[in-house]
């Protein structure tokens, strides 16, 4: 495709992309006008512009700033390990060793101060919490580079399988940025800027898809997964053609209904009971303000002079016949009714993004025993559930991409003979909150099983024996989010069990010793008496 068709394909591609999520990007307008303070989607915004012209009430952000608090802490916490790597293949203990240092590095390079992971993190959440919808992007720039990308200037699409692997970026750059950037391919536009002095701003649309016409055997660009395609905006010229190993994005969604690409949120949800509750909120400070400075009723008899509403001011003809002659206005607005109003739009605001429910889960501080907090965790996991699921596949997305990343940097260890000839192959097992609450349903069993098993074997003492202890220890193990490397594998445990073995056989012969010894002396005593003159024989 010659390069002028490839930029008209990738615009008209991009205008297709905008109509159909046009319905989305009301809603989302609404949303920034009322919780993030002014409209992005559909027009370009301008740097310190005046934001939250419309907004009057503040729970709607606070409960945005809650959720996505929430889903940091309890899907990707800043102070634990939330997974790690588990080899396909053979399970010895080589691999074990190998994928335990993998997902080290991995955290490492991770959570490096350069990275930027725990920066932009919070904001990708936020997204999920506002509009459904999130797109970060990991970078490979001398080391992992995190980026959440506003909505606003990306669009994806999917695949038959209804996986995203399409993204549309749109970026603007001043004309000296851009030729910075993309150097003798700039068109000559921009060139022209930059000498002229000027500091225009030039739009650019990124588009990273399948790359259809795939060379494996190739190691440039037309042999990488992924194709990459630059293209300046403002004159259809294609300024950059690259490519990815793996697929830069990833994208969580919330809630995706039949046919759509993009998700719901529970803000978009409850969009009409924001608009009601800023609606309240500010008739409520009018009445509120009329109610503490009402308007004053006077005489119309030219005897009342300007006066100030101030302490201690003289206010000359406000009485008249010992009667005042100014008295306050009052509408009987019911102040206290609408505040009532007011927390009831609050609690559905609180319910809808699930504000109410992590406050319930916390209130309880207790002393509780084991399987009570195991109870406890199954209920926050059986809730939360539907929210993990639209995470945890973005989160593979990303963590395929840092693997990729690592290894074609030489980063990862070497690998042992069994991972090699099973393929390398590898999956990931979520050790998150989240995940372990969801897990926590075995721990409650287990928990059960024990009482039931303590209680049956007063009358059948053979019913601890069908219990397998070790794996019943693993399993409550997982429950409470124990480390693995507090309990013992599978070959240490052989081989304690094999030095026991050697002890009480050691023992045991300790123990034989004076018996064979008195043994002995028993017989050599019979044996003298036997062969003595007089003794006597059988």
């Amino acid at each position: 495709m010659m390069a002028d068709e490839l930029a008209t394909a990738i615009l008209t591609r991009l205008g297709q992309l905008q109509s159909r999520r046009a319905t989305f990007e009301e809603q989302w307008n609404s949303i920034d006008e009322y919780v993030a303070g002014a409209a992005r989607f559909g027009r370009e915004t301008t740097p310190g512009e005046k934001r939250g012209l419309k907004m009057f009430e503040s729970a709607p952000i606070i409960a945005v700033n809650r959720l996505a608090a929430a889903l940091s802490s309890l899907m990707t916490p800043h102070n634990e390990q939330w997974h790690r790597l588990e080899m396909e293949g053979e399970d010895d203990h080589a691999s074990k060793v190998y994928a335990d240092e993998v997902t080290r590095r991995l955290f490492k390079a991770r959570y490096a101060p350069t990275s930027g992971f725990s920066t932009q993190m919070p904001e990708w959440y936020k997204s999920l919490a506002r509009y459904g919808t999130a797109v970060g992007m990991v970078m490979d720039y001398t080391g992992i580079k995190y980026r959440t990308l506003s909505l606003a200037t990306v669009y994806i699409d999917e695949n038959f399988q209804g996986e995203v692997d399409t993204v549309y970026r749109r970026y603007a750059l001043d004309a000296r940025q851009a030729l910075q950037q993309f150097g003798d391919r700039a068109p000559e536009k921009i060139r022209a800027a930059v000498e002229a002095g000027k500091d225009d701003k030039f739009w650019f649309v990124q588009r990273v898809s399948p790359n259809t016409d795939r060379d494996p055997g190739r190691r440039d660009a037309k042999g990488m997964a992924f194709s990459s395609v630059d293209i300046c905006e403002d004159t259809k010229d294609v300024v950059y053609e690259g490519g990815y190993r793996s697929f830069p994005f990833f994208v969580a969604r919330f809630s995706v209904s039949d046919g759509d690409i993009y998700a719901y949120s529970p803000l978009m949800e409850i969009l009409p009971t924001v608009k009601l509750a800023n609606s309240m909120k500010k008739t409520t400070l009018r009445a509120g303000h009329m109610a503490t400075d009402s308007p004053l009723l006077t005489a119309n008899d030219g005897a009342l002079q300007p006066f100030q509403l101030v302490p201690g001011a003289l206010i000359r003809g406000g009485m008249v016949d010992g009667k005042q002659n100014v008295a306050p206005l009052y509408t009987g607005k019911n102040v206290p009714f609408s505040l009532e109003l007011m927390d009831r739009e609050r609690r559905t605001i609180n319910d809808a993004m699930f504000v109410s429910l992590f406050e319930i889960l916390a209130e309880d501080r207790r002393q509780m025993t084991a399987q009570e907090v195991l109870q406890r965790a199954q209920e926050k996991g059986q809730l939360l559930g539907p929210v993990a699921s639209g995470i945890e596949p973005a989160l593979g997305m990303m963590i395929e991409r840092e693997m990729d990343i690592l290894a074609a940097a030489g980063a990862l260890p070497q690998e042992p003979d069994s991972v090699r000839e099973a393929g390398g192959y590898y999956r990931v097992r979520y050790t998150s909150p989240i995940t372990r609450a969801q897990k926590a349903g075995e721990g409650v069993a287990v928990m059960r099983m024990i009482e039931s098993t303590a209680a049956i074997a007063q009358f059948d003492p053979t019913a601890p024996k069908r219990v397998k202890w070790d794996v019943a220890l693993q399993v409550l193990a997982d429950a409470q989010g124990l480390p693995s490397k507090v309990l013992r594998s599978d070959e240490e445990m052989r081989s304690i069990e094999a030095q026991d073995a050697e002890a009480a056989e050691a023992q045991a012969m300790l123990q034989a010793v004076p018996v064979a010894a008195q043994s002995a002396k028993y017989l050599a005593e019979a044996q003298a008496l036997a062969g003595s003159p007089g003794g006597s024989s059988f």
